[in-house]
């Protein structure tokens, strides 16, 4: 059920749509999907790509980073350490 209250429906539009053009915008310039466990495995066993998939996880380690270090709400830097460390637990299920 979805708290009304609560309920942001044009910024999370916006995150869906900033979400759907990045993941478009990588599959076009690299021809291969952006899923995150698959970049990790890749990163560790294979020799090719290897220099785009690191600058892609540097990328998704440092963007929540930076909006911990500048963020002035504690509620933000929670949810976003609660999520970067999810991002670190699912990286390794894979293997």
């Amino acid at each position: 059920m979805i708290d009304v209250i609560n309920f942001t429906p044009y910024s999370s539009l916006i995150g869906g749509l900033i979400i759907g053009v990045a993941v478009v915008l990588f599959f076009i310039t690299t021809g291969r999907l952006a899923g995150i466990s698959g970049i990790v495995s890749s990163t560790l066993e294979k020799n090719e790509n290897k220099f785009s998939n690191i600058l892609f996880i540097i990328g998704l380690v440092l963007g929540p980073l930076v909006i911990i270090f500048f963020s002035k709400n504690d509620l933000l830097r929670k949810i976003l350490l609660f999520i970067f460390s999810i991002f670190i637990i699912k990286s390794f299920y894979n293997f």
